[in-house]
């Protein structure tokens, strides 16, 4: 490698490998479909970014193989699904995250405007009570004869 940052990085990964096949912890770094591994937790346990995972090329290939070997050991699964069917995945948790954003919104837009009409009763109720005071006050003058 002519990168000495790029040997560092690779021998960062080594050392991680090494780490979790000793520790055995592999399932705290998989994907949710268990089908490969989280990069970007990788990355993140390395100090480095996940770019590095895909763009430098001796990882790529330890990274190939830990990938086999977990397979083998029955840690990932095999992937079987199809382009489409990965994109229809994909495709469906941006949809749960947009939905979940819009949810959230339309919650706090509620709890706004609960605060708001709750301002606006207790408004209500001291006007009605002054309008009762005020009639009160109009009635009296009506019948001592003072309006």
């Amino acid at each position: 490698m002519a990168n000495p940052k790029a040997q560092v990085n690779y021998e960062t990964f080594l050392s991680f490998v090494r780490t979790r096949d000793a520790e055995g912890d592999w399932e705290d770094y998989l994907s949710r479909d268990k089908c490969d591994l989280n990069k970007q937790a990788i990355a993140r346990e390395c100090g480095f970014d996940r770019k590095r995972i895909n763009e430098n090329s001796k990882i790529i290939e330890k990274y190939a193989q830990v990938i086999n070997g977990l397979i083998r050991k029955g840690i990932l699964n095999i992937e079987n699904r199809t382009g489409t069917e990965k994109a229809k995945i994909k495709n469906s948790v941006i949809s749960n995250s947009v939905d979940k954003k819009a949810l959230k919104a339309s919650q706090e837009r509620n709890v706004a405007l609960e605060h708001e009409l709750r301002d606006t009763k207790d408004r209500l109720i001291k006007t009605e009570k002054r309008l009762q005071q005020l009639e009160a006050i109009e009635s009296y003058m009506m019948v001592t004869g003072r309006l």
